[in-house]
């Protein structure tokens, strides 16, 4: 794998840093956004757990895979987080369709945020209505 071997590290670790600055700027100020003002502390606090539940878990198993890969970090470790980089396109990806079907705007009606919104007690708002109509 001379390829792998003669990438440096720092391109890939740049690349990722820069996504993860890009997400989180969207994120949270989205918060807000997608569910009633007086529900906006449970969202907060369900989109700070599992991202503390990512922040925990992941660090494990990349360290599992470089253990396992003989301590080697590109190109096992590094395609691990391409996979989840890939993974989490393809949702956001799907997660724009299913919102563009349910009349769009930001709607809590997506699948996966649908679930979230119905565990924590959260009536589906469109982030049109809470833009236009206050």
């Amino acid at each position: 794998m001379p390829y792998w071997r003669s990438l440096s590290p720092a391109v890939p670790l740049v690349g990722q840093g820069l996504a993860y600055s890009a997400f989180a700027a969207v994120l949270w100020p989205s918060v807000p956004f997608t569910v009633p003002e007086d529900r906006v502390g449970v969202a907060y606090g369900l989109t700070t757990a599992i991202q503390n539940a990512g922040l925990a878990l992941f660090p494990l198993m990349a360290a599992a895979i470089y253990k396992a890969a003989g301590s080697e970090y590109i190109p096992h470790v590094e395609l691990l987080f391409v996979y989840l980089a890939v993974v989490g396109l393809a949702f956001g990806l799907w997660l724009n369709v299913l919102d563009s079907r349910g009349g769009g705007g930001g709607t809590c009606a997506s699948f996966f945020l649908a679930r979230l919104c119905v565990t924590a007690g959260i009536k589906r708002e469109t982030l049109k209505d809470r833009l236009w109509h206050g």
